[in-house]
Parts: C-alpha cells; structure tokens; sequence
C-alpha cells in the first residue's frame, strides 16, 4: 500500500516536472524574434513624459506572439523599476453588458472581488486609485489584453485613464483599434517570424539527427508562415522525440489545412475590410500576386518596382526619398501579416520577403492546384510570364506568333515579371521581346524583370520602351547593354549585378532621371565615350563600381552629390586616393558606405572629415585603417563592419562611445591583439556582435553594464580564442555561438 502511494507520487511528480520543463521552454524560446520589439516597448514606456497617459497598442493577427510580448515588457526589470504598480487584465471574450467588462476589469486592477461595478461607481474608485498613486508619487502600468472592438476601446479608456502617472497597453487584432486607441501613439505592429526564427523557435522543441536537420528546416521554414501559433503547434506534437523530416512533414500537413487556416483566413478579412478605402496598399499587395507560391523577393527589387509603377508620391513638404515611402508601405504589408520576412541582413535590416503560403492559398486556391505554367495577370496592367520546372520557356506559348494585331490588354502592359518556379535558371532569347516590340506591345511599359532568367542579349531596339522606369537584369547572363539604352529617358532603376556586362555605352549618361544603378565590381566596368556635361545628377545609389584611373571620379563622379548609397572597390594610388577622398566627405546625404581597397598597399582613404556624414548609418571597410580613424565616425552610424583593417589597438574603447551602434562585426584582419575590453556603459544600443577569423584574438572581457541590449553574439573561426568573461553580465543575450 504504501510502495503504491510513493509510486504515484512519484508519477505526479515527474509528470509536474515534465509539464514544469514544457512550460520553461515554451517561455524562453516564444521570445525568439521578439528581441527588438521589447527594446522598443521598454524604452518608449519608460521614456514617455506628459500631462495625459500614454497609450501603445501591439497589433497583430492570431497566434502572432502580441501576449507573448507584453508578457516580456511586463515582466522586464526597467517597467518593474519605472512602474511601481502594475497590472495585467485580461478582458473576457464574452460578458452581458457594459457593466460586466467594467467589472471584470475593475477587479483586476483594483485588486478586488466585487460581483458588480456600475460605470460611475467605477469610475470613481478608479479616480480615487490614480489619486493615490500621485500622492505617492507612484506609476502605474495597465496591460490591457484581447480588445476586441473600438467599443470596448473607449469603454476601457475612458474607465482606466490614469492620466500623467501611469500608460496603458493595448493588445488587439485589429489595427483601427489599434490607431484609434492614441491618435498620437503609432501602433506597434508584431510581424510573422523569419525563416532562420522559425527554425530556431521550432528546434528548441524537437530534435533531429545532423542528416535529417537540412531538410526539416526547410519545411518549418517555407510551409509554416512564420506563423509562432502554427510552429509551437507542430513543436508540441513531436514534443520530446527524435524525429524524421518526413514525421514534420506530416505533422505540418496535418495542421496548416482546413479549420487550421483559420488564423489566417481571419486576419485576411480583416485586412480586407481595413484597406477597402486603402487602394495604395491594394496595390502595392497585388504586386506579390505576380509570383509564384513560396517565391523569395529582394526587398530592393520590390521598393524599385514600386516606386517605378508611380504608387508612391511625395506631398512638397516631405524630405523622405521615395523608397523610404515604399518602405513604409511594404512594412504595412508586413505589419499586416499579409507579407512575410523570410531573411534579413546581418545588421538586420530586411533582405527578402514573400507572401505566406497560407494568404497565397487563399486567394489563389485554385491555380495552386495547377501543375502547368501560367500567365498572371495581376492588378492593373500586371503580366508575369512563369516558367514551368524543366525551364524551358512552355509559359511563352500564350503569347508566341502575337504580330501586329495584338490584343489592346497586351499593348497597355504596365509591368511585365519573367520568374521561375522551381529555381531553375529558364532561357529567354532577346528576339523574343524584339519581335513583341516591333509589333507595338509594350509601349506603355513601366516594369521589365529578367532577374534570375538566363538572358544573353538585350533586343537592339529596346530604346522604344519610352516610358521604362525599371530595368531588372540581375543575375542574367547578358554581356552587352546596347546603345539604344540612352533613349529611356524615364529610366529610374538599371540593375546589372552578377551579370558578365564589361562595358556600359556612353549614352547610359543620358538617364537624366535615372536613381539606382548597380553594378558588378568584379566586371572592372567602364564609362565610354563621356560627355562633357553629366546628366545623372539625381543618382541616388551607385553600386558596384571598380576606380582603377581617378580621371572618372574628378572629371565625371564629382558631379554626383546626392547619393545616399555608394558601393566602390578601387586601385589607386596614395595620390589619386586624396581624390576619392575629397568626393566621399562632400557627399553629404550618404547614408550607406562601401569601401573596398585593392591597391599595392591595402589601405584605404584616410577620410579625415568622414564625421561631416551627418546621415552616414551603415558603414563597411574592407582595407588598412589608422587607429584615429575609428575615433573621428560620425555618431549617426548604426552597423558597422570592418575587415583587414589591420587595427593593433584594442578599437572596443572607441568603437563603445557610438551611441547608436545596433550591429558590429569585426571580420579577418581587422584586429591583430590577443584581447577586447568593453567596459562599463559601453555600447548602450548594440543588439548584435560578430567577431570572424581574429587569428590572434585570446581573450573578451564585458564588464557589468556593458551592451546591456545585447542579444546575438557569435564568435567565428577566431583559431586562438581562450574564454570570454561577463557573459552573466549580458541580461538580454539570446543567441551565443562559438565556432
């Protein structure tokens, strides 16, 4: 009797330990990607001043992570410290009357178990407890959770002000209670997990062996939407067993069909109800509609798209450039969880996104079950020609032998998008699109995208697609541009990177209007047969351009002053290098910069004003450097990366005083020293540290309060490397990898 009492007691136990360990992890891996919204929701929180209480809202679809992140700002030990009181209500979903959410909510702040509030009995006692607390000279925090409608917004807001001495917090789904809650308070948007989130939310849940771990990230990755609902979802199905791709696939299957797309399906009614009056955003979505299911988009290549189709406009009194607009617009799609991020960069800045299998099953629920190519024809004037598996093209045969008498829908084409399904690399001949230029289709053509299409040769007469404002060749495999290239005068955007194009024709100086133009360094391009008055004068990106004679920069670049991104590599000598520098410092709108030294020494342009880059915020070296370099960076910067800087002085000291660092990395040949001290208030915004190939690098020291914001640190192939000592001083650190 006794043996069985103590073995079910035993059994409670483990089974309590078990539910105790699920939870623990479930709480600390929820966090992933989330890391940044926290620091944001903290610092707005604890920074807010005024007469009248702050109100932030967190929006965001079903399953997305809003209570997660609240939970975290919560909990966070500046909110516990700023606000001495705090509290979490959680309104029901369901309630008779008005007075019953009052009561509901009464109770939970006031600490009370009243069966029943009346409005302005309740409304007194909470004037009453907000008086107090301003008497004690005391904060308060309200953390409102499932506001369902704008009813039950101002209900709770008008009940629950607590004026001057206190914020509140809004959890909804909907984004117009959301901006109606505070109409000076911008609501804070959660967005759908990034593939390398998704997997890493995913494997903290269930193991692999190292053979099946390929391929089951890309299925967490692709098939689940970044959805954090649908990921834990499948997470606590396998939960605690060494599984198979196949058993993920499964398990995956299993939950995003039927009345598991509800999530989904819900948050796309709303979005539509949202931005029925919203025909900027409709079209700026419909644009995603041009690719195929799961298609990985560049960010750049969307912004360009949608600033050369004419959706974004400036009123006279913006100072923004278009881009950031699009941005804007993009980052709304986002918000929305109508677009998904799929990779960002290494300072984390966005670099590719897609829509959702799931909003794409949505819309599109009957030609995702077709096997063959397509035509699309999407909103306004929008052509994407797909091609099928084997790449060979079948997607042209709708509109192969048009001639003359082609349909006037063809002739108005506004954007014309060749993309592949299944990334092969499909051939397109440039007679093709000769002989439909000839014919007269096109003529109304903003948008032309090869990108990733095997294209060898531009049609001759392409000059005749006047009103071009984007053209897209990237990763092609075209060697010429032809001349005609200098009568589209609307031209905005030329995209030549990873192409084999040596040589751009000298009327490319023509593209009055031209913003954007990248290039591959590697290609060595040169300007030929340069007039004596430059006409690009609104450049604004100029990419991937090789200096090996100054005589371009003194007697044509010099020109350019308003570019914001410039990416060089040079060979030049000591002398020719005071030139460059000159040109660099005077561009004062910059706020991206590349620099790449290929000359005899290695060492890059001293640039010695580069602290007049007022709007400088990324910043990359690849090339020797003197120590008092690093002491003179502008205070604007936000990423930094310097390699085969050849630094032999500890840069942390100097490189800890920029106040708005947010990602560092310090790759090979940037610091020969045996060690790194980042001391006390060092750092005060830097999120993520990068230290690659140090060969000499032994040792870290992080002294307590230093990059307190840290929350990815990784130490890469750094061959001598000991120990790092601080690391429990990083509060907020979450990735920690040493390879």
């Amino acid at each position: 009797m006794i043996l069985t009492r103590i073995k079910n007691t035993l059994s409670l136990l483990l089974r309590c330990l078990q539910v105790y360990s699920i939870e623990v992890r479930v709480d600390s891996c929820s966090v992933v990607g989330l890391e940044e919204d926290i620091h944001a929701l903290v610092s707005t929180l604890t920074t807010e001043s005024g007469s009248a209480s702050s109100i932030i809202s967190i929006v965001g679809m079903k399953g997305i992570g809003k209570t997660t992140l609240a939970k975290k700002v919560y909990d966070h030990d500046a909110i516990r410290s700023h606000f001495k009181v705090r509290r979490w209500v959680s309104i029901p979903q369901q309630y008779d009357d008005e007075n019953a959410l009052f009561s509901s909510a009464g109770n939970q702040v006031l600490e009370t178990q009243n069966k029943g509030y009346e409005k302005q009995f309740l409304m007194k006692s909470m004037q009453d407890f907000f008086k107090e607390l301003g008497k004690k000279n005391s904060r308060c925090l309200l953390i409102f959770d499932n506001v369902s409608s704008n009813k039950e917004m101002y209900a709770l807001k008008t009940a629950f002000s607590p004026g001057r001495n206190g914020s509140i917090v809004l959890i909804t789904r909907n984004k117009t209670v959301g901006s109606n809650a505070d109409q000076n308070s911008i609501p804070h948007q959660v967005r759908l997990r990034t593939k390398e989130e998704s997997w890493e939310l995913f494997s903290q849940m269930v193991e692999f062996s190292a053979e099946e771990m390929t391929s089951a990230k890309e299925v967490v990755g692709w098939k689940l939407g970044g959805l954090p609902l649908d990921i834990m979802t499948v997470g606590f199905l396998l939960w605690g067993k060494k599984v198979t791709s196949e058993e993920v696939f499964r398990a995956v299957d299993r939950i995003t069909q039927g009345q598991n797309q509800s999530p989904w399906s819900e948050n796309l009614v709303m979005i539509e109800e949202e931005l029925q009056f919203h025909m900027i955003l409709r079209k700026c979505f419909s644009y995603f509609k041009l690719f195929p299911r799961e298609s990985e988009i560049p960010i750049r290549r969307i912004l360009a798209s949608l600033v050369a189709q004419g959706f974004v406009q400036l009123s006279r009194d913006q100072k923004i450039n278009l881009e950031s607009v699009a941005l804007e617009y993009l980052s709304e799609l986002i918000g929305r969880s109508m677009i998904q991020v799929v990779q960002r960069k290494p300072n984390g800045m966005f670099k590719t996104c897609r829509m959702p299998p799931a909003v794409h099953d949505l819309l599109f629920e009957d030609k995702a079950k077709q096997s063959f190519s397509y035509a699309t024809t999407g909103f306004d004037g929008q052509l994407a020609f797909q091609f099928d598996d084997n790449g060979t093209g079948a997607s042209f045969l709708p509109i192969y032998g048009l001639n003359t008498s082609l349909p006037n829908a063809l002739r108005k084409e506004r954007i014309l998008v060749f993309e592949n399904t299944e990334g092969n690399k499909p051939r397109m001949e440039g007679e093709f699109l000769g002989r439909r230029i000839r014919a007269g289709a096109f003529s109304q053509l903003l948008v032309l995208d090869f990108e990733c299409v095997s294209v060898s040769q531009l049609p001759t007469i392409l000059g005749k697609l006047k009103q071009l404002a984007y053209l897209g060749l990237r990763r092609t495999e075209l060697e010429t541009i032809p001349a005609s290239i200098g009568n589209l005068v609307n031209l905005q955007t030329l995209d030549l990177k990873h192409t084999h194009v040596h040589t751009l024709p000298g009327s490319i100086w023509k593209l009055k209007n031209l913003r954007h133009l990248y290039m591959h360094q590697r290609c060595r391009i040169k300007f030929m047969a340069l007039p004596t008055a430059i006409s690009m004068r609104n450049l604004q990106t100029l990419s991937g351009i090789f200096l090996g004679k100054i005589n371009l920069v003194k007697d044509r670049l010099d020109k350019l002053i308003h570019l914001r991104k410039l990416e060089l590599a040079f060979q030049l000598k000591p002398t020719e290098q005071k030139v460059l520098e000159k040109w660099i410092v005077k561009l004062t709108c910059l706020q991206s910069l590349k620099l790449k030294s290929f000359s005899a020494n290695g060492e890059l342009p001293k640039l010695e004003r580069i602290s007049d880059l007022k709007n400088l915020h990324s910043l990359y070296l690849f090339g020797k450097l003197e120590y008092s370099f690093i002491t003179r960076l502008p205070e604007s910067l936000t990423h930094l990366t310097l390699a085969a800087s050849s630094l032999r002085n500890d840069p942390m000291p100097e490189l800890g005083k920029l106040p708005k660092l947010k990602s560092l990395s310090l790759k090979s040949g940037s610091y020969q020293g045996t060690g790194m001290v980042c001391s006390t208030d060092y750092f005060p915004l830097l999120f993520v540290l990068k230290l690659w190939n140090l060969d000499t690098l032994g040792k870290l020291d992080v002294h307590e309060g230093a990059m307190q914001n840290l929350s990815e640190f990784e130490i890469k192939f750094c061959n001598n490397f000991t120990s790092t000592t601080g690391l429990e001083h990083l509060k907020n650190l979450q990735k920690y990898r040493v390879n």
